[in-house]
């Protein structure tokens, strides 16, 4: 099988790696600016997803693509150049007319999607009002995808992710450990998240799944509050617990309050899959391991 990841990042090149694999073998190109960072045997592509032109080279007749871009700052901008105009200019290159279509699209979202904000649950069926820019934009995206590819009869997921951590991804831990975090405990503030293995597994699994659902949320089995997650992290690194502030400032100011909601996995647990990492005491607790770990 001859598959795409484009904007092939860190969860890109993860779910790359396990395509081309030895467990699986098939022939992966990697779609990024720095070609030169995609590991073997990724086959790599230097390429602006937001410069249509500079895809003309781009190989053709991909069985699956993934479209896993971020954006590449802060701003309204900055989101619809990622996950618009690129996700665009992609779906023209591989929907062209003169081309062999893809089975399968599979778009990385987000659970920013939902506005809810009073730690209610949330699940693929809840109606998507996002309260910012950031969810407006993906549900745009997810929007743009199901109608290129139903005109095309092409499978498309959006995946819903939330709170990505792992390798590489420490910032929590980081200010756990230095005393700079607090915690927002009034009312408590749920938070979701999934290990970066897990998400590349997940995205995985949903390329190969048969008959997928347009939308998946990608989460872990436990919403935990903020303040059970960082004390909790507190106590492993044998650190003060950080102290609690109440509400954020933003909503002491009148606004919105955001990432207050509890995600159910339970569509991505019927489809099969199922988590190395179920909840944050497991993948934090192997992050820990191996921050603690004396050199070999």
């Amino acid at each position: 099988m001859k598959i795409l990841i484009a904007g092939a990042g860190d969860i890109g090149i993860r779910l790359g790696l396990l395509w081309a694999g030895p467990e699986h073998g098939h022939e992966v190109w990697a779609l990024r600016r720095s070609a030169a960072k995609v590991p073997a045997p990724l086959r790599p592509f230097g390429a602006d997803l937001t410069e249509p032109s500079t895809l003309d080279a781009l190989p053709d007749d991909f069985d699956l693509v993934y479209y896993t871009a971020a954006a590449d700052g802060p701003g309204e901008q900055a989101y619809r150049r990622a996950y618009v105009d690129g996700l665009r200019s992609i779906l023209d290159r591989v929907l062209s007319p003169r081309r062999a279509r893809p089975s399968r699209i599979v778009f990385i979202s987000s659970t920013s999607v939902y506005g809810q904000s009073a730690g209610e649950w949330v699940d693929e069926s809840t109606r998507a009002e996002p309260s910012s820019y950031r969810g407006r934009i993906l549900l745009e995206g997810e929007a743009l995808l199901g109608a290129r590819g139903a005109a095309h009869g092409v499978d498309t997921v959006a995946v819903r992710l939330s709170g990505i951590y792992g390798p590489g991804r420490t910032r929590l831990l980081d200010s756990i450990r230095t005393g700079r975090a607090v915690i927002y405990d009034d009312p408590p503030r749920y938070t979701n998240r999934i290990h970066a293995d897990d998400c590349a597994r997940l995205l995985h699994h949903l390329g190969a799944v048969a008959a997928p659902e347009s939308v998946y949320i990608g989460v872990d089995h436990d919403p935990a509050t903020d303040g059970e997650v960082k004390t909790w992290l507190a106590e492993q690194l044998g650190v003060p617990a950080p102290p609690s502030v109440g509400d954020r400032p933003e909503a002491k100011a009148g606004g919105r309050r955001g990432g207050n909601k509890r995600c159910s996995n339970r569509r991505v647990l019927d489809s099969g899959f199922r988590f190395t990492y179920p909840d944050f005491r497991a993948g934090y607790g192997e992050e820990i391991r191996r921050l603690v770990a004396p050199p070999a």
